[in-house]
């Protein structure tokens, strides 16, 4: 046993220790091997892995409980984004093979476990055939390359165009995707309901003066609602952001009496307070002057240039120092805090602002605008309610039974919006219920 007098011996003593369990085992060099698809090995792996997605797969497929085996939280799902993000595989052509699955939803945002059962349905073909891997690639590649072209084409008999002044054919699409998880636990009418709010989050979040050929689209923001009803879901244009009853009655003393835009500053430094979070800049320092009293003064003076300057609305990224938030609610000044990174760029966008970087304030030129600023109550929980002057973002309150049902019905909703966006590039949808599966394989044939 070791004992160490001091930080900087205890360190050198974790070397030496490391140093020598790295020379207990002699290094191994590594191994190519060739016609890897020829182990035995590879074969039970692929099979077990074909047998998790393959069950998974359709509106009849079944859920898989995903644990670390050490304990803690247990996932339930059929999506293949969480159901191959959680799986830990060991042998390099199932990282491989979970990898491209992994860049095809990430890409396409759809079709995972198909994509990834077909890999294994190609990969074992091949095996069972016993070609070089070589001459497998090539007729892989020719195949894809026909279906393809034959998709694309014309004449194919397996697409049908999509109609966007009719509404009917896009709820199917939505609705397509949300009963196809059985994790979901939707009723025909909740799917309905759902499909139908999915729809008009999408329609909210095409930008307002997009010409034909949308490019870019807007963001919906999920707004957790569990142990809800379903049909209690709805949508709404802007941005929702829970806060606390007793906050938000003390954030909104007065109400709002004009309907002039509301001037908003938005914050990407800490406005804690805390010497070591001031950001771009720099703080004077006087004389007798402790550093903490000189960074709560500049805060203050801060909030006074942003009263000065008529702004209604402060948001921070991180933490506002609670006699900054007193002062800005004494003139009428809603201040929000801990948004988060994740909501900064939507909030750059709706408002129209720069993030502040610094506790000094030389232009009014990073402000920017809201049209109105409201609350939201959605039992048991309460919303401030953003509303922007022209923005492609909108929030979905989003209600299910349970945690589990609920992570698998924002999944659902997801993969709806991005196929919907696709739609919008390549207006054709295809067959589904295996039809274009069954009609590609007999072209195939015939080819």
């Amino acid at each position: 046993m070791y004992f160490f007098e001091s930080e900087l011996e205890l360190a050198l003593g974790w070397r030496l220790f490391l140093g020598k369990m790295s020379r207990v085992d002699a290094k191994k060099l590594s191994l190519c091997t060739r016609e890897p698809l020829s182990q035995e090995t590879v074969g039970h792996s692929l099979a077990a892995f074909s047998h998790i997605v393959r069950s998974c797969y359709g509106p009849t497929g079944r859920l898989k409980h995903l644990h670390n085996g050490l304990g803690g939280y247990v996932r339930t799902t059929s999506h293949s984004s969480a159901l191959l993000g959680s799986l830990c595989v060991a042998h390099p052509v199932l990282k491989l093979l979970t990898a491209a699955v992994q860049n095809h939803v990430s890409r396409f945002g759809d079709g995972g476990l198909f994509t990834a059962a077909l890999c294994c349905s190609l990969l074992g073909k091949l095996r069972d055939l016993n070609m070089p891997s070589c001459t497998g690639v090539a007729i892989c590649r020719r195949l894809s390359s026909q279906c393809v072209d034959y998709l694309a084409s014309e004449a194919c008999g397996c697409k049908m165009p999509v109609d966007f002044s009719r509404s009917k054919i896009l709820l199917d699409l939505v609705r397509s995707v949300l009963t196809s998880k059985c994790g979901c636990m939707l009723s025909r009418e909740e799917a309905g309901h759902v499909g139908t709010l999915v729809l008009k989050a999408f329609l909210l979040t095409v930008p307002q003066n997009a010409a034909t050929g949308v490019t870019g689209f807007g963001r919906c923001f999920y707004v957790s609602m569990k142990d809800k009803r379903v049909l209690d879901s709805s949508v709404c244009s802007g941005l929702l952001i829970e806060t606390p009853e007793f906050h938000l009655t003390r954030m909104l003393p007065g109400g709002r009496t004009t309907s002039s835009p509301i001037r908003t500053a938005l914050f990407s430094v800490s406005l804690s307070g805390d010497v070591c979070e001031t950001g771009e800049g720099a703080v004077i320092v006087h004389r007798g002057v402790s550093l903490e009293a000189a960074v709560l003064d500049q805060l203050l003076r801060l909030g006074q240039r942003m009263v000065k300057d008529g702004v209604g609305l402060v948001i921070c990224q991180k933490v506002i120092h609670p006699a900054l938030k007193q002062y800005l609610k004494e003139n009428q000044v809603v201040a929000v805090e801990r948004v988060g990174v994740a909501m900064m760029e939507s909030l750059k966008e709706m408002t129209g602002s720069q993030a502040i970087a610094s506790l000094q304030l030389l232009s009014p030129a990073p402000y920017g605008s809201l049209k109105d600023l409201r609350t939201q109550h959605f039992a048991p929980k309460w919303f401030l309610h953003l509303i922007p002057e022209d923005s492609a973002i909108c929030s979905l309150v989003l209600c299910n039974r349970n945690e589990t049902a609920w992570e698998e019905l924002k999944l659902a909703c997801q993969t709806a919006e991005r196929v919907l966006q696709l739609t919008v590039k390549d207006p054709w949808v295809l067959l589904g219920g295996g039809c274009t599966e069954t009609h590609l394989s007999s072209y195939l044939r015939h080819q």
